[in-house]
């Protein structure tokens, strides 16, 4: 009788993990709603590197940085956020954000403007780190 329970337990515990995990994150749900274009996955070190790479451009400078803790985690994330000189102030404050873990240096999601339209993409997994847009033509 025992085991029957542990086994039910196990069964119950997995099948309610496997549909917390195919829900789609709210957080995302609600950068898409505002227009943001979400990108998979798959392409986060793709898309990571091509940014990086954009960031030599004399018109990218170092906007904001800075170290704390997103709810939705278990450590703290390094944040850097960059601005090109290119673009007004009053369409977009800051153009390139990226978010990684501080202590290990991974990878999490990096958000970006280009072509009037704001993107974002985060590693599999988690969600959108847990910073809001304070205004319409900000990435944070």
């Amino acid at each position: 009788m025992f085991r029957i329970f542990v086994v039910l337990s196990i069964f119950f515990i997995s099948l309610s993990s496997l549909a917390l995990e195919s829900e789609p994150c709210e957080k995302d749900q609600a950068l898409v709603s505002m227009g943001w274009v979400q990108h998979s996955a798959e392409e986060l070190e793709t898309i990571w590197s091509q940014l990086d790479q954009a960031l030599q451009k004399p018109s990218m400078k170092l906007d904001m940085e800075a170290i704390y803790r997103p709810s939705q985690l278990d450590d703290f994330v390094h944040f850097l956020s960059f601005d090109s000189t290119q673009t007004p102030q009053i369409e977009m404050f800051g153009d390139v954000a990226f978010y990684r873990n501080h202590r290990t240096q991974e990878k999490l999601e990096v958000r970006w403007y280009s072509e009037s339209q704001k993107h974002f993409v985060h590693k599999s997994g988690i969600c959108t780190i847990d910073v809001v847009p304070l205004a319409k033509n900000t990435l944070f």
